[in-house]
């Protein structure tokens, strides 16, 4: 059913009547992981199933949306029930319980607040914002290498767990909502954050070659 909810938004706003309609009734009548003993990847559920949900209820004001955008999203913010308050890989749709794999990915725990802000703002929930917008202090307090931020963090402890440095696959995201969570929210932090990766890019990652 992921693909159903990431491209509802798609079929509604292309005028795709008939698709949106079998779409939409799938989500009020069939949709039914929350409550199932299957364990959820974080970063690909935020995005595409609650992200996809968000979406569609601002399109739309259906509150079949709303409802389930909640049910969720409930499931989901259990995840970041850890030492550091990072979200875990994986969380588990019925115990509400998450999993690690060793470290975990600096674009796993910075590409949720989108979703979680429009969440509380759609529920009238801040838990859901508090909680996911808690990793960018987190990862502050650790630190930056010259304005990057390692792709690689540890799950138990305040630690980068490498120093691989990427704007690409890992931590591409992460930099990607910087800028959309500050246009979202007003966090000059964030835009701070932002403004200090790209000159680390240049200054760190940008090479030229001979020639």
């Amino acid at each position: 059913g992921a693909t159903i909810i990431d491209a509802i938004d798609t079929a509604w706003i292309m005028s795709l009547d008939d698709i949106y309609t079998e779409a939409r009734n799938w989500i009020a009548n069939e949709f039914h992981l929350v409550g199932k003993n299957v364990n959820l990847p974080f970063f690909e559920t935020v995005i595409r199933m609650l992200g996809g949900l968000v979406s569609i209820y601002d399109l739309t004001g259906d509150d079949v949306f709303a409802r389930e955008a909640d049910k969720l999203g409930k499931v989901l913010i259990s995840a970041f029930d850890t030492k550091t308050g990072l979200p875990g890989n994986s969380i588990n749709a019925l115990k509400k319980s998450f999993h690690k794999f060793g470290s975990v990915f600096l674009a796993e725990v910075g590409t949720a607040q989108l979703e979680f802000n429009a969440l509380s703002r759609i529920t009238k929930n801040n838990t859901y914002s508090e909680i996911s917008m808690g990793v960018y202090p987190h990862i502050r307090n650790i630190g930056s290498m010259g304005g990057l931020y390692p792709c690689h963090l540890n799950l138990d402890t305040p630690n980068w767990a490498s120093n691989q440095l990427s704007f690409g696959g890992l931590g591409d995201s992460f930099y990607e909502y910087l800028l959309k969570v500050y246009l979202q929210t007003g966090d000059q932090a964030l835009r701070k954050m932002y403004d200090d990766s790209v000159d680390g890019a240049v200054n760190t990652l940008l090479k030229q070659t001979a020639g």
